[in-house]
C-alpha cells in the first residue's frame, strides 16, 4: 500500500516485488474505493489500487540503486546509515554559491521515490535513472 500524495509520474515503486515506474496516477476512488496507479513493464495488470498489498514503496538498497543505474556524482551522494535501513542523501544545488562547501540539502531517506522527488525539487529535472530488469 502506498500514499498517493507522496508520488508523481516517473517515480519507482515495487509491484509484486518487481521495480516499476509510475506512468499514470488517478486520485479518484477507483479500484477498491482507493486511488490507483498505472505502471510500466507489466502488460497483464498495468493498473493497481494504492491500497493493494501488491504495491509498495521501493526501499533503498545497494541492489535497487544498481538496478536503476544510480551512480554517485559530484551533485548527488548517498551514504548507507549502518543498521538502520536508512540512507543519508546529500544534494548540491544546480547553482552553488561561490565558496560554499556544504551540500544544499542533507536528508535521511528510506525509499527510492524520496530521492527522485528531492532531486527534482532542487534541480528542476529528473534524476537520471534507467531501470534494468529487476525482480
Amino acid at each position: 500500500m502506498i500514499q498517493i500524495n507522496d508520488y508523481r509520474i516517473g517515480n519507482f515503486i515495487w509491484v509484486d516485488r518487481a521495480l516499476r515506474s509510475i506512468c499514470l496516477i488517478n486520485a479518484d476512488e477507483g479500484f477498491e474505493g482507493a486511488p490507483y496507479v498505472g505502471f510500466s513493464g507489466c502488460e497483464e495488470h498495468p493498473y493497481e489500487s494504492c491500497a493493494s498489498p501488491r504495491v509498495e514503496a521501493a526501499p533503498l538498497s545497494e541492489a535497487v540503486l544498481r538496478a536503476v543505474g544510480f551512480a554517485a556524482s559530484p551533485r548527488v551522494r548517498l551514504h548507507a546509515v549502518p543498521l538502520t535501513g536508512n540512507y543519508l542523501l546529500e544534494l548540491d544545488s544546480a547553482r552553488p554559491e561561490p565558496g560554499c562547501t556544504q551540500p544544499a540539502l542533507r536528508r535521511t531517506v528510506r525509499h527510492l521515490h524520496e530521492v527522485q522527488n528531492l532531486y527534482h525539487a532542487l534541480h528542476g529535472a529528473e534524476l537520471p535513472l534507467h531501470v534494468r530488469v529487476f525482480a
